[in-house]
């Protein structure tokens, strides 16, 4: 084969062993790549495979699952900082319904954003590469792209991914923030919340197992967290006004402490001094008045996370 003289239309249509040979000793020498960061090059490839299938309109499914895997290995490494810095992206990697609508120039983007990440879903104790093998065979199903294949147990997995990468990337968003500092949310915040939650993201099905009962409002709390300042800010008041020794002000730090954690407090635990609340007992540490001045705080901050009438 003549390089230079041959069009390059024809000359490749099939390649004798000659061929070959003149392209590995005259073409391949002059292709390099200076990356040194394979897991980097690795991802890429998954990257270019997904924008290969989604030009030629084949299933996007087997390289879908490749990136998936990565970002759920990172999803693992959040104490690094440049990982946690990608938490959104990589939370919206893990569920399959986002890689719809997206296009080619999206999947660059996220190939830019997240192959130097790479390196950190190789377990390095046992230096075993946690990415798959590239020579894995690919075949071509009969299940059209985006048709529901998916068992009941994945689709409540696939719900959870997209309610963490919603919550991720909505925390300041209005009815989430207020929910947060502990701000009375109207009929309308309450609506747009359980349509999204209950209706675009999943079903009320799913959501009352995810949330184990609780309300969406205290769910959005738990996973949340509320916001510390606003709490202490909160019992400022109570505590600047009561002139407490220190366990009473451990109990108060306690009782703030769990209400940023859980969202809420139950009520009879405090009232009737069982575990988190048993000691010391609250009515034991605290007079009546006190005692009253704090329910009042608490059951504020319950009621503010239920649903307006």
């Amino acid at each position: 084969m003549h390089l230079k003289s041959a069009p390059f239309s024809v000359s490749f249509y099939a390649l004798i062993l000659d061929d070959v040979k003149e392209l590995e000793d005259h073409i391949a020498p002059l292709v390099f790549n200076e990356e040194l960061d394979q897991y980097a090059k690795d991802f890429d490839n998954f990257c270019y495979g997904i924008m290969e299938a989604h030009l030629s309109e084949k299933s996007i499914s087997f390289y879908r699952g490749k990136i998936k895997a990565v970002a759920e290995i990172l999803l693992t490494k959040t104490s690094i900082k440049v990982v946690r810095d990608n938490l959104p992206r990589l939370q919206h990697l893990t569920v399959n319904s986002y890689y719809d609508g997206l296009t080619v120039l999206d999947y660059e983007e996220i190939r830019k954003e997240i192959r130097e990440l790479a390196q950190f879903s190789v377990d390095k104790q046992s230096q075993k590469n946690i990415f798959v093998n590239f020579d894995d065979d690919i075949h071509d199903v009969d299940i059209p792209e985006g048709a529901a294949n998916l068992t009941p147990a994945d689709n409540f997995d696939e719900y959870k991914k997209k309610v963490n990468a919603y919550l991720s990337e909505h925390m300041d968003d209005k009815a989430i923030t207020k929910l947060r500092t502990n701000q009375p949310l109207t009929k309308y915040d309450f609506e747009n919340l359980n349509h999204i939650f209950k209706e675009e993201l999943g079903n009320e099905q799913m959501f009352n197992e995810l949330s184990d009962g609780k309300s969406l409002g205290v769910f959005i709390r738990r996973v949340t967290k509320m916001d510390k300042s606003a709490i202490n800010n909160y019992f400022a008041e109570f505590i600047n006004d009561t002139n407490m020794n220190n366990m009473q002000i451990e109990f108060v730090q306690r009782l703030t402490d769990i209400i940023v954690e859980q969202g809420e407090i139950n009520m009879e635990s405090l009232m009737k001094g069982r575990a988190p609340f048993d000691r010391p007992k609250f009515f034991t540490i605290f007079g009546t008045e006190a005692q009253n001045k704090i329910f009042s705080l608490v059951r504020s901050i319950n009621e503010n996370a239920k649903e307006v009438a």
